[in-house]
C-alpha cells in the first residue's frame, strides 16, 4: 500500500500499489484505487479515475433517465433554463442529448436548437419530440455544443470532444458537464462509515471520473480554451424520482452553494458535479 496526494481535494488517498499504465490525459503512472467495491486506475497527478473492470455500453441506458415526477422534471427545467441564461444565443446542438429533453425545453425559450445522439431508439423519441431538429447525422456551424453528462459515459472521451469541436464554429462555446471525482470519493467514505458502497460503473454507467485538472487539461489538449467552472444547480440525472431522495438532494445543493462559493475565493472545488464552459479560438 502506499499514498498519493489528491490535488483537487486537498486530501491523502490511500492506494494498491498496483501499477496501471500512463494516464491519457497528463501522462502520468497511474494507480489501483478502491472506493467500496469498485475499482479504478486513478492518476495521482490529475486526479483522472478510471472505472476498472466496466467499459461502458449499457443497452438500456436510457430507459431510467425521464420520470414523470412533478419535482424531478421542474428541477431538471430549472437547472437547464439557468444553464441557458449564461451562455451566448445562437444555434445550438445538445450532443448525446438522447431523447431530446434539453432542446425541447431550448426550443421553448427562443433557441434555435437541436439535438443528436447515437442511439437509434433515443433518436426516435427526440424525433417524436422534436421533429426533424432530431438529427439523425452530425452536424456543423453551431454556436453552442452542450454535453449533459455525456463523457463520463465513453470509453474514448477525446473522441467526444474532437466531434464537439467539429460541430461547433470557430469562436463557439461547449457546455459541459460530468460528476467531479473529487466529491464522489468523499461520499464514498461517508457511505462507508454507516456500511453502504458507493457503486461506481455498473450501477450509474459512468467509465470515467474527472476533476478540475484532469477535465481542464483534457479540453487544453482538444483545442479549448478559456475553461471555467461553474454552478447552476443539481437535478441528479440517474434519480428515480422518489420523493425519498429530495432531503439527500437538499442536501447536496447546500453543499455545492457553499464549496463554490468557496472556490470563487481560491478554494479547490468540490462540487457534486463539474459544470463547465469552453471555447474554441475564433
Amino acid at each position: 500500500m502506499e499514498t498519493a496526494v489528491d490535488h483537487d481535494a486537498e486530501t491523502i488517498v490511500t492506494v494498491i500499489g498496483v501499477p496501471t499504465g500512463a494516464c491519457p490525459v497528463c501522462g502520468s503512472p497511474r494507480v489501483e484505487t478502491r472506493y467500496g467495491p469498485s475499482r479504478f486506475a486513478e492518476c495521482p497527478a490529475c486526479g483522472l479515475g478510471r472505472v476498472l473492470g466496466y467499459d461502458g455500453g449499457r443497452a438500456d441506458y436510457w430507459a431510467s433517465k425521464e420520470t414523470s415526477d412533478p419535482y424531478w422534471a421542474d428541477a431538471k427545467r430549472r437547472y437547464f433554463l439557468s444553464a441557458l441564461a449564461m451562455l451566448p444565443r445562437g444555434r445550438l446542438l445538445d450532443l448525446g442529448g438522447g431523447t431530446g429533453e434539453f432542446a425541447a425545453i431550448a426550443l421553448e425559450a427562443g433557441w434555435d436548437a437541436y439535438s443528436f445522439d447515437t442511439s437509434p431508439e433515443a433518436t426516435a423519441a427526440a424525433r417524436a419530440r422534436l421533429g426533424r431538429r432530431a438529427l439523425e447525422v452530425p452536424a456543423g456551424g453551431f454556436d453552442v455544443v452542450t454535453l449533459w453528462c455525456v463523457i463520463a459515459h465513453l470509453p474514448e472521451p477525446g473522441q467526444l470532444l474532437e466531434s464537439a469541436r467539429t460541430a461547433l464554429r470557430g469562436g463557439g462555446t461547449l457546455w459541459l458537464t460530468t460528476p467531479n471525482f473529487a466529491f464522489q470519493r468523499r461520499y464514498a467514505r461517508l457511505l462507508a462509515l454507516v456500511h453502504r458502497p458507493l457503486l461506481f460503473g455498473t450501477s450509474d454507467d459512468h467509465v470515467w471520473h474527472f476533476t478540475t485538472h484532469s477535465l481542464r487539461r483534457l479540453l487544453e489538449a482538444h483545442g479549448f480554451h478559456d475553461v471555467r467552472f461553474h454552478h447552476r444547480g443539481v437535478i441528479e440525472w440517474c434519480s428515480t424520482g422518489h420523493s425519498s431522495s429530495r432531503l439527500l438532494i437538499s442536501g447536496k445543493r447546500a453543499w455545492n452553494s457553499v464549496v463554490y462559493a468557496g472556490y470563487r475565493l481560491g478554494m479547490p472545488l468540490a462540487t457534486s458535479e463539474l459544470q463547465v464552459t469552453a471555447r474554441l479560438p475564433g
